[in-house]
């Protein structure tokens, strides 16, 4: 499981990004989970937050993906932002393998 940042990582008082964030789940099946706008016809932009205790995509409630500021330690929950379920197989986990992109 992971998740496309649209915009590059850094510390922010707010949520920011675009709606090209995504997250997406490889097992037990490949499923991508792109922004919602909320039912209520509501922005519901909460893309990407970054501050010193970790980043974390998706919100409105609960992080679709968050990573502590070591890298070590995650947590997954269900996530308006995305109408995306726990990504992992809990909702708390520990990081084995991460992988980090950068596309330019």
């Amino acid at each position: 499981f992971g998740a496309y940042a649209a915009e590059p990582w850094h510390i922010a008082p707010r949520f920011y990004g675009t709606g090209e964030t995504h997250v997406f789940q490889l097992h037990p099946m490949r499923a991508l989970f792109p922004w919602r706008r909320a039912k209520d016809g509501s922005l519901n932009d909460f893309f990407q937050f970054s501050a010193h205790e970790g980043l974390g995509v998706g919100g409105s409630g609960h992080f679709a993906l968050w990573l502590d500021t070591d890298l070590f330690e995650g947590t997954s929950a269900p996530c308006e932002t995305f109408a995306s379920p726990c990504l992992a197989h809990a909702p708390d986990f520990h990081v084995h393998c991460l992988e980090l992109w950068h596309l330019v």
